[in-house]
């Protein structure tokens, strides 16, 4: 036991975040179900929309915490794109991104959410969309407007740009100049833009 100890060098906690030199943003607790005004407990429904859904909830105020501590992380160098991701499959990278995305957009901030996922992507899900026009036809035909492949969604100041059709080297479509076009009329248009990869 203490063997295993000694050699597990795993992240468990704020304090070893902090010990190899990370910041630690802040925890979204588990988004299994909420307590409503009565304090009953009640099925979340959908975790991707719990900011849309439950705003006044704590786990909504964390969400808001981590927007807080994104935007104060360095106050000189104004935080304009973002991109969520994780070590491994369904840890919660869209979940995350949708809910900072809206709360970037409820706190005044025009924000686009792009899905990145050109090999299993969700956010046309998330919104009830059709993945049929997005990313990728930006990416491969500079003649696209950005305004022709973007979806509003039911907050004011939040755009979804979905994958599009999904291509057979979704690695390689990220690395070509189109992608970086594509970057920088998102980054013309919006505040902020965060990628969900």
């Amino acid at each position: 036991a203490l063997l295993i100890d000694r050699f597990d060098n795993s992240v468990k906690s704020q304090f070893d975040l902090e010990q190899v030199g990370l910041n630690f943003l802040g925890v979204i607790p588990s988004m299994n179900q909420m307590r409503s005004k009565g304090g009953r407990a009640e099925d979340i429904g959908n975790p991707d929309r719990c900011v849309f859904d439950f705003p006044n909830s704590a786990v909504a105020e964390c969400i808001r915490t981590i927007r807080t501590n994104l935007l104060f992380m360095a106050p000189d160098n104004e935080l304009r794109s973002m991109m969520v991701t994780s070590a491994g499959p369904r840890e919660g990278k869209t979940c995350t991104c949708v809910n900072i995305a809206a709360t970037m957009a409820l706190s005044g901030s025009r924000t686009l959410v792009i899905d990145s996922d050109l090999r299993r992507p969700r956010m046309h899900k998330v919104f009830g969309l059709r993945n049929e026009k997005g990313l990728t036809n930006l990416v491969m035909d500079a003649n696209v407007k950005l305004s022709d492949m973007i979806e509003k969604s039911e907050i004011d100041d939040l755009d979804i740009l979905c994958s599009g059709p999904l291509p057979p080297n979704p690695s390689e479509i990220l690395h070509t100049k189109g992608f970086e076009r594509t970057l920088n009329r998102a980054l013309d248009a919006y505040d902020r833009v965060i990628f969900d990869s």
